[in-house]
């Protein structure tokens, strides 16, 4: 055998050793779906001929295939969900196969980015890659809608695709480094809640930059030569067909399909045509009146923030995940024999009989309060600290040789001060203080937070007020609260960050320090309907018998670091069309602003439910390891819906009163 097999298990495996036994233990395996076959058959060498081994739960086979097989179904299901709105909008197949195109290119080179990055592929990094399947079509569509409106207004195809992408690429620039921005305050996490955040801020900028490659790179040439291919054929079919969200006279020489499928798509236009007007209506009229616009401005801004507050509930840690295996520890108090702890565990025993004595799927196990447990083992740890030959029984205990500090050897009941009494069995030191542990496990619809405030406000103070704590004891909540409150802490200002970096950012894209602050305007927006999807997902699992509550914890906060992004690509999208107009048609900010409005909402709504949709089965479909990653997509989910439809009134209109303002302070 080479050298690489005979390598010792210790390689492998790290022993742990204590003072009263010893275990062999799987630690920071580098792979454990790899390395976990290898595990058994080595062990079993180590073994005596008469010793088994049996394995109760085996982590790769069980857990972590159905978490990879439950992703690769939302992936492939949010692709497809995806490719449908792009039908739906574009009404063509050889252009929704263009923009389509930007899906498995990015996620072929998400996973290369990985390797080279020397990152495994798991279910957190899985995650990510299933969330970006809805955002790399932003640059693809958004390139390809405006080509193909230029090609509507008469322009030659090549020619369209040249002006077309020229046209957008600031935007589509600005809404993309955002997106990388914002994950580098994350990277630098160093809690053990970094480990999750890096692997999905990792999956999710390398799938967004690949699709900025690709948008700028294979999408105009691509949809010059469809076009030139539909004039060359004057073929109906393959010309873009009228869109849900009118672009304007655009889209008047447009065919649509016959027979039932028109009947369909013309009810659909006709919603979204009176929604456009109404959309339209309303900014036109907060476009005449001061001030009506600034009542706007504040009225949603102040309700925007005023509702976050109320609304954020309390933080938990990490997600639970894997609960298949339940682990119970018992620490009788000192002094119990063996007789003693033998009549705890038959008691454990004859408690847990009903679910481990029934066979699964057996008549009466459907009424079991819990599901019922294959695997059922308890251990007694007895330690023996002495022989029975020095001591085999308490009364023996007098009779010990104790050696006095003169160095004469006498009996234990021969010290003057002698006396037995209970006592712990250890001693535990914190920072050279002797203290006492107190362990609390708050119930699963507890989150943390709450638990910690319930002991510090409820049980802590009180004690103090009424003098039974004095100041010679000190009380510290640590353990998993101390985690809590340092990756919270660290998030908070991750967070703060986030936000400062991407309006930098635009501050140098857009060369100006107003524009990004409108384009700001909408983050706000966007976590009122964070929290407003976390509500409505944990409405869901209640529908569900084993569903669940899904707590705000530290992997679900990143959803609002990854909103900052999400939500300003909408934003960017008029703001920058609207500088477009005013600088180059010199239309007044008045028109330019509308008629940004109305040429925007097309790519705004297709960008929007590509990536709602994209994200939806991450949310709705339940299962092994869901529970890891459904909060962050409720909170970009629900964010990136509100945001959406705030944004398309509140941007513009805080557009238009930093125009006048400007205009006001440069005029002599």
């Amino acid at each position: 055998m080479a050298r690489e097999e005979n390598r010792d298990l210790r390689d492998l495996l790290r022993p742990v050793q204590a003072a009263q036994n010893s275990q062999l233990a799987a630690y920071r395996l580098a792979n454990l779906v790899a390395q976990q076959p290898e595990i058994e058959p080595r062990v079993r060498e180590l073994l005596p001929p008469k010793m088994e081994i049996h394995t109760f739960r085996e982590f790769a086979e069980d857990y972590i295939y159905s978490a990879i097989r439950l992703l690769d179904g939302a992936i492939v299901v949010g692709g497809l969900l995806t490719v449908g709105v792009l039908l739906l909008f574009l009404r063509s197949v050889r252009p929704t196969a263009v923009v389509a195109l930007a899906i498995p290119i990015s996620v072929i080179g998400t996973f290369l980015m990985l390797h080279l990055l020397g990152r495994s592929l798991n279910v957190i990094s899985l995650a990510g890659l299933a969330f970006a399947v809805g955002m790399v079509v932003d640059n693809a569509v958004v390139v390809l809608e405006n080509i193909y409106r230029h090609h509507q207004a008469g322009e030659d195809p090549f020619r369209a695709a040249v002006l077309g992408t020229a046209e957008v690429w600031g935007a589509v620039l600005a809404s993309t480094l955002p997106t990388l921005a914002v994950f580098v305050p994350v990277l630098f996490v160093q809690e053990e809640a970094g480990q999750l955040f890096r692997d999905i801020a990792l999956a999710i900028s390398s799938a967004v930059g690949l699709s900025l490659l690709v948008s700028i790179t294979a999408i105009p040439p691509a949809a010059a030569r469809i076009l030139q291919s539909a004039r060359s054929r004057s073929s109906a079919d393959e010309r873009l067909a009228a869109s849900p969200l009118p672009a304007g006279p655009a889209n008047d020489d447009i065919s649509a399909p016959a027979g039932q499928p028109a009947l369909l798509l013309r009810a659909v236009d006709a919603v979204a045509e009176r929604f456009v007007g109404g959309v339209m209506a309303v900014n036109a009229c907060l476009q005449r009146s001061v001030p009506l616009r600034v009542a706007t401005v504040c009225l949603f801004t102040g309700a925007s923030l005023v509702l976050s507050f109320l609304m954020m509930p309390k933080v938990e840690y990490l997600p639970m995940g894997n609960r298949n295996q339940i682990i119970g520890q018992v620490a009788p108090p000192p002094g119990y024999n063996l007789d003693r702890m033998l009549e705890l565990g038959e008691k454990l025993e004859d408690d847990a009989r009903p679910y481990w004595d029934v066979d699964r799927g057996a008549r009466g196990s459907e009424h079991l309060a819990y599901p019922p447990v294959d695997d059922y083992t308890v251990l007694i740890d007895l330690t023996i600290a002495a022989g029975e030959a020095s001591a085999g029984r308490l009364e023996d205990l007098p009779g010990l040789p104790v050696h006095t500090l003169s160095g004469k050897l006498t009996r234990l009941e021969g010290l003057p001060d002698a006396s037995f009494a209970g006592s712990a069995e250890a001693i535990f030191r914190r920072e050279r203080q002797r203290a006492l542990a107190i362990s609390v496990a708050p119930p699963d619809e507890m989150p943390l937070e709450q638990a910690m405030d319930l002991i510090e406000n409820g049980i802590v103070e009180p004690l103090r007020q009424n003098g039974q704590i004095g100041e010679a004891y000190e009380i510290r909540l640590s353990g998993t609260a101390d985690k809590l409150a340092a990756t919270w802490q660290a998030l908070r200002w991750n967070l703060v960050l986030a936000a400062l970096i991407t309006y930098l950012l635009m501050a140098g894209l857009f060369e100006s320090w107003l524009y990004p602050l409108v384009i700001m305007f909408s983050v706000p927006f966007g976590a009122v309907g964070g929290f407003l999807g976390l509500a409505a997902l944990n409405g869901y699992l209640g529908l569900w018998p084993h569903g669940g509550v899904q707590s705000l914890d530290v992997v679900t906060m990143l959803g609002f670091v990854i909103l900052i992004r999400t939500v300003v690509n909408n934003a960017i999208l008029i703001v920058h069309q609207s500088l477009n107009h005013m600088r180059r048609d010199e239309i007044s900010p008045d028109d330019a602003i509308l008629m940004s409005v109305r040429t925007r909402m097309r790519p705004i709504f297709m960008t929007t439910l590509t990536t709602v949709l994209g994200l939806l089965p991450l949310v709705l479909f339940p299962g092994e390891g869901s529970e890891l990653y459904r909060g962050l997509g409720a909170v970009v989910l629900g964010g990136l819906l509100v945001s959406t439809l705030f944004t398309l009134v509140l941007v513009p209109t805080v557009f238009r009163l930093v125009l006048e303002a400007r205009t006001a302070l440069l005029r002599p």
